[in-house]
């Protein structure tokens, strides 16, 4: 083996090394990130995960850059993702394990530098040569994993050598990136089945995912929908009371808002309710938390809240509040900061009149009509 061989398998042995020691999301620019540039001899470099969307459309979840200020890489997870001509080309349309291509062989590239996303994105933070790795988590996802290399106008493009060097690292970087994805699963399934424990046992409470999945449910939950046991929830498959939930994830998942919640009544002869509304897991991954109940104990608070003026984030609140759950607990549950919590209790206070939680639970218990009604905000 000549030296030169010699190091270079010295090399990916050392990136390989780093890359299996990374435990977390946080380590991906570390761990991963800053060997494969180095090894490849790249300036900058990023990491997206396209998880799932409504329709065939993809979103990102997880993402790190090296090099790459915070801000810009802000901008362009938010923005200028949608005009990348490499995700066009190749990560909505991709379906071998990895694929590795520069962004010139997939669009025309003396075009591409004279438009808009070139000059506005990627000559500001001196991106010019742009080599692309799309990774398929498993032969079932429809999300993607991608790393991105780039380098200055300034020095060459990348050659057939840094793409067979990308390509050397392809089996071990997406090993690693699938476990921390099948880490993020794992930490939203243990929160799910914390907050199961947490609800009231006159309280159904289930869990479904992006696709529809089922992922938690406490026996009420299960008893409510007439689920004998857990099951993917297609909407193939769903019928009756089930079929009511899926509809209503499935328009909250067209209106694209986290802020709103939609009543159902799934079972007309015994008057039974649900609520669903959605949220964003840690991760980045859509859920959808549905309470069922009779109208007793979910639709009138709902109205009762309505009637002073409270938003859906506050009638949450309010509904975890009565559950017992502490300020920190309510924005666990809720996915947000204590701070906030703390903001919309104050809301929530100033519009029922009351001043402690005690008077609220009174106030908002205190139903002045008969006849329960449902709504949708």
């Amino acid at each position: 083996m000549s030296a030169h061989v010699l190091r270079d398998v010295e090399a990916r042995l050392a990136v390989y090394e780093r890359a299996l020691a990374c435990r977390t999301f946080d380590d991906i620019e570390s761990n991963i990130l800053t060997p494969m540039s180095e090894y490849v001899e790249a300036d900058t470099s990023c990491f997206l995960q396209f998880l799932p969307d409504v329709g065939d459309a993809l979103r990102i979840g997880r993402s790190a850059c090296h090099n790459v200020p915070a801000g810009s890489h802000a901008q362009y997870t938010s923005h200028y993702v949608r005009f990348d001509p490499a995700v066009e080309a190749q990560i909505l349309h991709q379906t071998a394990a990895a694929n590795v291509f520069c962004t010139s062989e997939v669009c025309d590239y003396s075009d591409f530098v004279r438009g808009a996303f070139y000059n506005e994105f990627f000559q500001p933070n001196r991106i010019h040569h742009v080599l692309v790795m799309i990774m398929q988590p498993d032969s079932n996802s429809t999300g993607r994993l991608a790393l991105g290399f780039h380098r200055p106008r300034t020095v060459s493009a990348f050659s057939d050598r840094q793409k067979t060097r990308v390509r050397s690292l392809a089996a071990v970087a997406c090993s690693v990136l699938r476990g921390l994805a099948l880490q993020d699963s794992l930490d939203l399934r243990i929160e799910t089945v914390k907050q199961l424990e947490q609800a009231p046992p006159e309280t159904g409470v289930l869990f479904f995912d992006s696709q529809l999945i089922l992922l938690s449910a406490n026996a009420k939950g299960l008893e409510d929908l007439q689920l004998g046991r857990f099951q993917r929830a297609d909407g193939g498959s769903a019928k009756g009371r089930l079929s009511k939930v899926l509809s209503a994830c499935r328009e909250l998942q067209c209106m694209r808002t986290l802020d709103q919640v939609v009543v159902v009544q799934v079972a007309p002869d015994d008057d039974m309710v649900a609520s669903v509304q959605a949220s964003r897991a840690p991760g980045g991954e859509l859920l959808f938390t549905v309470h069922t109940s009779p109208p007793s104990a979910e639709s009138r608070l709902d109205r009762r809240c309505a009637d002073f003026g409270m938003t859906r984030r506050e009638t949450d609140a309010v509904r975890l509040l009565r559950a017992g759950l502490s300020t920190k607990e309510i924005a666990s549950r809720l996915f947000i900061s204590p701070r906030t919590v703390e903001n919309h209790l104050r809301s929530i206070y100033a519009k029922a009149g009351v001043n402690t939680r005690a008077q609220l639970l009174v106030r908002v218990a205190h139903d002045q009509s008969s006849q329960p009604s449902y709504r949708r905000d």
